[in-house]
């Protein structure tokens, strides 16, 4: 949705779920990817730990497991089949 709709994503989020102004939503969707696979953004993250740590959304900074996606390929590997192009 966020990416087919972004203006509508942002209205139903912003308030109770984000915290800010819709303005500044706005700002951050143009500048943050929004993708479900994320395993290639890992520098995009962990760019942003410290301002997330600075804002109390985390109290610790993500270990290797995390800011390599092993997670990630893990479930992937286990879920092959519902990645496949329709």
């Amino acid at each position: 949705m966020a990416e087919t709709k972004p203006e509508e994503t942002l209205k139903l989020l912003v308030g109770p779920y984000y915290k800010t102004s819709l303005e500044n939503a706005r700002i951050a969707m143009k500048k943050q990817p929004s993708v479900v696979d994320a395993r290639s953004q890992t520098k995009f993250i962990l760019d942003r730990v410290d301002s997330l740590m600075e804002m109390g959304y985390i109290k610790n900074k993500p270990g290797p497991m995390r800011s390599t996606g092993a997670c990630s390929k893990q479930a992937i590997a286990e879920n092959k089949a519902l990645l496949r192009p329709a």
